[in-house]
């Protein structure tokens, strides 16, 4: 039986610039969103309706429930997207062209105790076209990125950041379950298991609303800049070198109007965030605003 993914109570729609439109949903008492960014090549067999899925390379020609218990723990260890209902479906990636691959009567069994209810194989394909691993949702033959959403009750966040198919980031305007509270999007640190080239792979970036960042609107947390400047076209150097090592950028930060020195209290066009420390009440006395 496919899983059910059921949207959040009440919620709706997310909706993009060239569109298209997704909604927050439940696995248990966690939040999740996916993003309609796909790889424009990949493809699965998969026809059914949309089903949580789980992307797992391989580097071997049998699959036993040893080393599938081994990849499932290291998934669950490290990752907080991660859920074993994505285990609804399985695709294994990275089988040689021409060659097959043998699960195990016990991996099997193994998977089925976890909710499975199909597997695919798909031969290897050009690595930029290779999906990476995590939980995915797969519909219409396309993998939809799976994001964990966190309540910021500090009230930190400017923009909150999603990469869309047709744009490095998107605003995504969702609420969290306390008054005037934005969601924060998270990816899959799974992503970038694999990799370990760049340096600031797998890191989770907000940066200061005062740097570029391609069609996303800046503010300098100033009301009269924020209406006269349309969305930016470009990109600072800085944030596409933070991208370049790796790093995912997944909103903006609240500041001192125009990076100056104001009090708490003088934030009278953005209201300046909850200090994290002791019972919030403490002023920052600096431009910057934390995300933590």
């Amino acid at each position: 039986m496919v899983a059910h993914i059921s949207n959040e109570s009440g919620s709706r729609a997310v909706k993009f610039k060239d569109g298209s439109q997704t909604s927050p949903f439940f696995i248990g008492s966690d939040r999740f969103i996916s993003s309609l960014q796909t790889s424009k090549s990949f493809h699965v067999d998969y026809r059914g309706s949309p089903s949580y899925s789980t992307v797992i390379p391989v580097d071997r020609s049998r699959i036993t429930d040893t080393w599938l218990r081994q990849v499932l723990g290291m998934y669950r260890s490290m990752d907080d997207v991660f859920r074993d209902n994505f285990l609804n479906g399985v695709i294994f990636t990275g089988v040689t062209s021409g060659t097959s691959l043998d699960i195990s009567p016990a991996t099997s069994m193994l998977l089925e105790s976890l909710g499975n209810s199909w597997i695919e194989i798909v031969d290897t394909v050009e690595a930029d076209d290779t999906p990476p691993p995590g939980p995915y949702i797969t519909a219409g033959q396309h993998l939809l990125e799976i994001f964990r959403l966190y309540d910021d009750v500090q009230g930190a966040p400017m923009n909150v950041l999603i990469p869309t198919s047709h744009s490095v980031a998107e605003e995504l305007h969702v609420g969290g379950d306390y008054a005037q509270v934005l969601s924060i999007a998270v990816p899959s640190r799974l992503r970038d298991a694999m990799t370990t080239a760049r340096p600031l792979t797998g890191l989770r970036v907000a940066v200061k609303d005062i740097f570029q960042i391609k069609g996303v609107r800046t503010s300098l947390c100033n009301r009269a800049y924020y209406e006269l400047y349309p969305p930016t076209t470009k990109i600072a150097g800085c944030i596409e070198t933070l991208r370049q090592s790796g790093a995912r950028i997944v909103g903006t930060t609240k500041l001192a109007s125009f990076a100056a020195t104001e009090e708490p209290i003088e934030c009278v066009d953005f209201q300046a965030p909850w200090n994290p420390r002791a019972d919030g009440y403490q002023s920052q006395q600096i431009s910057n605003r934390l995300l933590e």
